[in-house]
C-alpha cells in the first residue's frame, strides 16, 4: 500500500526558502500535489513508491502520472530533523505544516 510506504512523509510541507516560500508540497494517500504559487495546486496520482534507507535518511522515489506519461520525484526525509528535501533542489528544506 502506498500510504504505508510513505507514511512518515504524509502531509503538507512548506519552505521559507525564496523563491519557493509561496509554495507547498503535499503527499496525501495516493496523490502528490505541487503548489505552483498564487494558491494554485497541481495534483497527480501516485503510481509507485520505492524506499531506501541510508543511515538515518530515508530516500523515496515517487513515480506519479503526469500529463504525457509518468514523472518522478526523489525525496530525502530526515525524521530526526523533521525535514524533507527534493533531491533536484537539495538546498531547499521543507517542513511539515
Amino acid at each position: 500500500m502506498l500510504v504505508t510506504a510513505i507514511g512518515a512523509t504524509l502531509g503538507t510541507w512548506r519552505t521559507t526558502t525564496a523563491p519557493f516560500s509561496d509554495r507547498a508540497f503535499r503527499l496525501a494517500g495516493e496523490d502528490v500535489a505541487f503548489g505552483q504559487g498564487g494558491g494554485r495546486l497541481a495534483s497527480y496520482r501516485i503510481r509507485r513508491v520505492t524506499h531506501e534507507r541510508v543511515g538515518a535518511i530515508h530516500r523515496y522515489r515517487v513515480t506519479y502520472r503526469a500529463e504525457g506519461g509518468d514523472a518522478k520525484i526523489d525525496l530525502e526525509h530526515d525524521p530526526a530533523a523533521r525535514t524533507l528535501r527534493m533531491t533536484i533542489r537539495p538546498g531547499v528544506v521543507w517542513r511539515r505544516q
